[in-house]
């Protein structure tokens, strides 16, 4: 116990003062969207491949990457992952897909992605996300977190939804990134619920520095550009 609470005290004077780029890994998890009757409901064979996509999350990480101003987040590949069973499924469960970029300096946020046969740059403001603080607090990996909220509209070919998130940051880390682009608060995410998603840091490792790309390839446009070619795909798909 001694040896954990040094470990713990030189972790908080070294990312408080020191640490400018670091090595972050965080692992998913989610709420079942079925109810235990409603599973029992449904064929066996359906019901176990169901909680298998479940089972499959434990091996899903994700990786940010953060150098001073600039952090660098996605999936991590693993061709033993591959070969689970349903594993492409629980990909899409997990929601976060392709490159996120941000930088604070720039206030810029870029998410590079393959959609509709092309390759697009979304870009948003780190500042887009209006957080609501909190003095509600609690600890993750010796870490004392505080709560933040806040909420984002998702639109699509037939609606348009609000998405809620809760985001947990620790000020002690002085970095303001966390997973995708869920950034822009005084201390770095160390938990971010999206819906039914649960992002969780699993480890922090203090690096001397990080090499990082700014994605470039793709057509850059912003969300409401994005979602508009979405749509108009969405209903030439439905009338051929």
């Amino acid at each position: 116990m001694k040896d954990l609470r040094c470990f713990l005290l030189i972790c908080f004077f070294g990312f408080s003062l020191n640490a400018q780029s670091l090595d972050v890994v965080y692992g998913v998890s989610t709420e079942l969207a079925l109810t235990k009757e409603q599973l029992e409901k449904i064929p066996a064979q359906i019901r176990e491949n169901y909680k298998q996509l479940f089972k499959n999350l434990k091996y899903i990480k994700f990786r940010l990457q953060i150098n001073d101003q600039e952090s660098l987040f996605k999936m991590q590949e693993s061709m033993k992952n591959e070969a689970l069973s349903g594993f492409a499924f629980t990909r899409i469960m997990a929601v976060f897909s392709g490159t996120y970029y941000s930088n604070s300096q720039e206030d810029i946020c870029l998410n590079q992605v393959n959609a509709f046969g092309r390759g697009f740059i979304i870009s948003s403001k780190m500042s887009s996300i209006k957080w609501q603080l909190s003095k509600e607090k609690k600890s993750i990996k010796g870490f004392k977190v505080y709560k933040a909220t806040g909420f984002e509209i998702i639109k699509n070919s037939a609606r348009e939804h609000e998405i809620s998130i809760i985001a947990w940051y620790a000020p002690e880390i002085n970095l303001a990134f966390g997973p995708a682009n869920y950034v822009n608060l005084p201390g770095l995410i160390l938990e971010l619920k999206r819906n039914r998603n649960t992002y969780t840091v699993e480890s922090i490792e203090e690096k001397e520095v990080i090499e990082i790309e700014k994605p470039s390839k793709g057509k850059q446009v912003t969300q409401a550009e994005f979602e508009e070619i979405g749509a108009k795909v969405m209903k030439n798909f439905g009338s051929n």
